[in-house]
């Protein structure tokens, strides 16, 4: 038996086990690449949903886009002078 061949069938036998290891990398990756572009959607998604409730709600331009509800008479409290 040649020494060289079962050198040779144990770096092959390596080689496949480190593409098959990068493989499986590469899909988690690509899976959680997957799930990151979900959570940017529904980010998007929500503030979407939110400047309509503004609009429907007859929110300020400034709240709408911000994508927050204001107040619609812009009133404002002591409190928010004391913030300043």
């Amino acid at each position: 038996m040649d020494p060289t061949s079962e050198v040779g069938r144990f770096e092959e036998k390596i080689r496949r086990e480190e593409a098959k290891v990068l493989g499986q990398q590469e899909l988690a990756a690509s899976s959680l690449d997957a799930q990151f572009n979900q959570l940017e959607d529904l980010g998007e998604q929500t503030e979407i949903e939110a400047r309509l409730a503004a609009l429907k709600s007859g929110g300020s331009k400034a709240a709408i886009g911000a994508g927050a509800t204001a107040p619609a008479d812009d009133t404002v409290d002591e409190a928010d002078f004391d913030k300043l």
